[in-house]
């Protein structure tokens, strides 16, 4: 059965659960082909999964600066600082940091412990995305917190060791590199569809869900279309897709960093009137790009170089892929407008 019956099996099924609701004597339904939807829903779902899963690593990623800071900030023992006896504070901080030791589901960590801080060492879903061993991982950690040291991944189903390439704080992405892992690198495709069937794999690992697409998600996953296709990473209700990663990514095993154009705006995510995500200019730099281009405060960006742009992640991974003379297309006071900037890479 072809996966895009998938979808087919997914409604037949919720409009026999609703008419089954509606009536009094629940109707038997007969199995399709030996099996019932829901399972031929669940075989479907397998090898989807199945299809992928060669292409995902596990990752015990460093715990970034800005979570070590909320947790210290957020640590009850800290706020007693210079405010109860020291000796009695640090025998607090040792039975606490045994006792974290001791309970159940902490992760080994690549970290070096401290006296006063609990294992947060994250993990995270990865992408193998070349044969020579790279792989992308839906989070930004900074090289400082990284560092020379061994970060823990199992790929294959073994454990192995890989070293930091480079990150990028704008789409957050992160590239790893796994020396002599050759894996079988993910098809990146492009962002579904509104009301497409998908996959959605939380970026811990931990779950998964087959999901009516809407345009976005509050969860951070890894979103796979029913073609077997990664089509791309969802955070906070931004969305970067699988093809705009790749500007990204490359930039990343090439360079250890994001070579972007400068444009000069400041930008912010909003929901507009009927309900889907746009962004808006709030501040533009005076004599930048963004300003000799005509682009002006309040403005609601369309498209960049005819490219849609719904969300930061995705405007951000266009300026990257962009140099010379772009076209960005905005709304300005209900009317349409075009602008033209000169994007030149730092």
């Amino acid at each position: 059965m072809n996966r895009n019956s998938l979808i087919g099996l997914l409604i037949l099924g919720c409009v026999i659960c609703c008419s089954s609701i509606a009536q009094t004597t629940q109707p038997t339904i007969p199995p399709v082909s030996g099996r019932s939807i829901l399972q031929q829903i669940s075989a479907e779902s397998e090898r989807l999964f199945e299809s992928v899963r060669p292409s995902l690593v596990v990752v015990q990623m460093p715990a970034p600066k800005w979570l070590k800071l909320m947790m210290e900030e957020n640590d009850p023992l800290h706020r007693w600082d210079g405010k109860i006896d020291p000796a009695l504070q640090r025998r607090l901080m040792e039975q606490q940091k045994a006792t974290a030791k001791l309970a159940p589901g902490n992760s080994p960590s690549t970290q070096p412990s401290t006296d006063t801080q609990v294992d947060l060492a994250p993990r995270y879903l990865g992408l193998v995305v070349n044969t020579d061993g790279c792989i992308v991982v839906p989070m930004f950690v900074e090289h400082e917190t990284v560092g020379d040291q061994p970060i823990d991944v199992i790929a294959g189903g073994k454990p192995m060791k890989a070293k930091f390439v480079g990150a990028d704080r704008k789409t957050n992405l992160t590239v790893l590199k796994i020396d002599g892992f050759s894996g079988q690198p993910a098809k990146l495709g492009d962002k579904p569809g509104a009301g497409a069937l998908v996959m959605a794999l939380a970026a811990t690992g931990d779950s998964g869900q087959l999901i009516i697409w809407t345009g976005g998600m509050q969860e951070n996953t890894i979103v796979l279309s029913v073609d077997g296709k990664v089509a791309g990473f969802s955070r906070a209700g931004q969305f970067l897709s699988g093809e705009n990663s790749k500007v990204i990514i490359d930039q990343l095993i090439q360079f250890g960093a994001v070579k972007r154009a400068t444009l000069g705006v400041w930008l912010q995510q909003f929901l507009q009137e009927d309900g889907t995500p746009g962004v808006r200019v709030v501040k533009v730099q005076e004599n930048s790009a963004a300003a000799r281009g005509g682009l002006m405060e309040g403005d609601i960006i369309v498209s960049l170089n005819a490219q849609p742009m719904a969300d930061v992640p995705t405007f951000a991974a266009a300026i990257a892929a962009g140099k010379g003379e772009t076209p960005i297309e905005v709304i300005r006071n209900g009317r349409t407008v075009q602008c033209n900037v000169v994007l030149l890479q730092d």
